[in-house]
């Protein structure tokens, strides 16, 4: 007997109430696997309720959370582009992850790469090599921000200032 060799993964087409509310929970969660977990399992659905409420939780979000509740936000929106275009002005996690969810299309579909380009020129190295930036360090960025305790340190600085885990990437 053969088994085949690719996981089998079911995706939600269509989230109801109730899986709304465990997405979210996943999602906001600070255990990183249940937000990896739930962009998964929801990847063939489009629910714009869910992204709008994902979108005004995700400031007050740990990092590592942010970055999945963006991911799903703007998947999840009839209109993802349009969804990361609104987050291009928020806190530098969410103008991060909301990079790095830019980086992963390609530039397509049309707008991407445009907003991509912003933020390869945002004045924070986080949010610069989450889109993708490769260059000099000191180039663009004014400053960077500590992965762990999400403080703002000047450019030049190797260490954080604010904590004794962080160091420039």
């Amino acid at each position: 007997m053969s088994h085949p060799t690719a996981p089998r993964m079911k995706s939600l087409a269509v989230i109801n109430a109730d899986q709304r509310t465990t997405l979210r929970a996943a999602l906001t969660s600070p255990c990183g696997w249940l937000g990896l977990l739930a962009p998964m399992v929801s990847q063939a659905a489009t629910d714009d309720e869910l992204s709008a409420m994902l979108i005004a939780d995700v400031a007050t979000m740990r990092p590592p959370a942010q970055r999945w509740a963006v991911f799903a936000a703007c998947h999840l929106a009839t209109d993802p582009i349009g969804v990361a275009e609104r987050l291009v002005d928020a806190d530098v996690g969410t103008r991060a992850a909301t990079a790095g969810y830019l980086k992963q299309l390609g530039g397509t579909p049309e707008g991407a790469a445009a907003l991509n380009r912003r933020f390869l020129n945002d004045d924070d190295l986080r949010v610069q090599l989450a889109a993708g930036y490769q260059g000099p360090v000191d180039a663009v960025a004014k400053v960077w921000t500590c992965w762990s305790c999400s403080q703002e340190n000047d450019i030049a600085a190797e260490d954080c200032a604010h904590c004794a885990h962080g160091s420039r990437p």
